[in-house]
């Protein structure tokens, strides 16, 4: 009951933050706005009590969420490491239903929020940056990669290593890419 509560606040909010853009004077008439979901979750997307606002402009709207896919892949720690048919499969999934839920209902989509977790693992981050963004691309879905300056691998408080939150990719110190492997798989498959 929690979550229908905040979907419909979530819902609300969406609509009363479009409606004061709208009336806000200048270029906020025909304004491209981005929606989310509630807590930016592509799964919470798909609900049925998620309502994109109605808008008084024509095709001015636009999905935003946040898809670290599959979790047990991109995020979760330590959980898997290596990047599998399986996991190809989630993402497909992903990708169609925004595109059958969205694209396809005249709502464009931004995945504002993706990245893969440092495991250990560059060349299956690789295959999963490859897969997931040529995924994304053939829908005409762009992406940003969430960096939270987290580069270098973590130990817990048992010296095991921490898998969490290792989303770095510029090292802002250093001003240079820590994983440009993964920066060429990037920008090869956007294209």
């Amino acid at each position: 009951e929690l979550c229908i509560d905040a979907m419909k606040c979530l819902n609300k909010l969406n609509q009363t933050a479009l409606d004061a853009i709208r009336a806000g004077g200048g270029n906020n008439a025909k304004r491209f706005v981005m929606c989310p979901s509630l807590a930016a979750s592509e799964n919470a997307s798909e609900s049925m009590l998620f309502k994109m606002p109605q808008d008084l402009v024509s095709g001015r709207l636009i999905l935003s969420v946040h898809a670290y896919t599959p979790y047990s892949f991109a995020m979760e720690n330590p959980e898997e490491r290596t990047f599998t048919n399986d996991h190809k499969a989630e993402l497909d999934f992903l990708f169609k239903n925004l595109n059958s839920n969205f694209i396809q209902k005249g709502f464009p989509v931004i995945i504002g929020e993706y990245g893969a977790t440092n495991k250990d693992n560059l060349s299956e981050r690789i295959k999963w940056f490859n897969y997931y963004l040529s995924s994304a691309a053939s829908y005409g879905i762009p992406c940003i990669l969430w960096d939270n300056g987290v580069w270098q691998l973590r130990q817990d408080k048992d010296g095991n290593p921490d898998y969490s939150e290792g989303y770095g990719y510029y090292n802002r110190l250093e001003q240079s890419w820590d994983f440009p492997e993964i920066t060429e798989a990037i920008i090869k498959a956007s294209k």
